[in-house]
């Protein structure tokens, strides 16, 4: 079964709440988590996936009877850079040194630098 961190059911991934069985000479089993993608960045999120007893709904003890996932956010705010980066020449005569600042390699939320 599935339970929320900062990754939250719904939102970020579809709950999963399913019984699985071993039969005979089974070792292993496979679960599916959809995980939803969207097109804002935001960090990194986690939930858990715990194996729990069907009759009281408790975790099965253990460590491992827990595993945390964590979304990994490919969208990306961009970064800050200089639009000239070899050597930017200024006069002294000249009262103001114009430099261009740009974002580069994504767009999506605010991003901030102090200089």
């Amino acid at each position: 079964m599935t339970k929320d961190l900062e990754a939250e059911a719904g939102k970020d991934f579809d709950v999963v709440d399913e019984i699985i069985t071993f039969g005979k000479g089974d070792t292993s089993k496979s679960i599916a988590v959809k995980i939803y993608d969207d097109d804002n960045w935001e960090p990194d999120e986690d939930f858990l996936i715990q194996l729990v007893d069907i009759e009281t709904g408790e975790k099965l003890n253990g460590m491992d009877t827990e595993t945390r996932v964590t979304i990994i956010d490919d969208d990306k705010p961009g970064q800050i850079a200089f639009e000239e980066t070899t050597i930017i020449k200024a006069l002294a005569t000249q009262t103001h040194c114009k430099i261009n600042i740009i974002r580069k390699n994504g767009s999506d939320g605010d991003v901030q630098v102090e200089y």
